[in-house]
């Protein structure tokens, strides 16, 4: 079954970047994200497309 939302440590794995880079991103509202709390989600089909979208050059 696919995941309907990533917490933010498997979103960082998908980008091969590191936890904390990742909080940063959330944090700078850069990624797209669910606050729940303390708590962030990110809602995955959102992350892919926005991931998609960021892609610059050829």
């Amino acid at each position: 079954m696919e995941k309907t939302v990533l917490t933010a440590r498997e979103a960082a794995e998908i980008m091969r970047i590191s936890p904390t880079a990742m909080y940063k991103l959330i944090r700078e509202d850069k990624v797209p994200h669910i606050s729940l709390g303390r708590r962030k989600v990110i809602p995955a089909v959102r992350f892919y497309k926005w991931l998609d979208e960021s892609v610059t050059g050829g």
